[in-house]
């Protein structure tokens, strides 16, 4: 019986994908992202754009190593003390765990961000809905 070699193109099978991939940056995206409120508190002023680290091959969001950030697209607006410094804040311990406790998809959030991104009006309709969905659970 003859034997076959498969050929496989460059992706993420071969040995090209050792090598880190660019991080997309989205400088107006992040600026924009920054004035809007905390989707936690809806305090504004001093709002961070709070890179999401966590992985979801579900929404296309591939994982990234140690001292590296995710794509400038998967950001969410928190407030410092939500994004650094509050006892459960996002990168206090598991970043999944912050987001179940608030019964937020970061995910989700984030591409519906991207996608309004510059647009207020729909921005705040974004952050209301999430805000309603979660009075209802709470």
């Amino acid at each position: 019986m003859q034997s076959f070699k498969i050929e496989r193109p460059s992706t993420a099978f071969t040995e090209a994908s050792r090598y880190r991939r660019p991080r997309q940056r989205a400088g107006t995206h992040l600026k924009w992202i920054r004035t809007l409120p905390c989707v936690i508190c809806g305090r504004r002023g001093n709002i961070h754009a709070a890179h999401l680290r966590a992985a979801s091959p579900r929404y296309g969001k591939l994982a990234v190593g140690i001292a590296q950030k995710p794509d400038d697209s998967w950001t969410t607006p928190l407030c410092i003390e939500h994004h650094v410094l509050g006892e459960t804040a996002q990168h206090r311990d598991q970043e999944l765990s912050f987001w179940k406790q608030h019964e937020i998809d970061p995910f989700v959030l984030a591409l519906a961000l991207w996608r309004a991104s510059g647009d207020d009006e729909l921005a705040f309709l974004i952050l209301s809905e999430i805000s309603a969905q979660r009075s209802k659970v709470l």
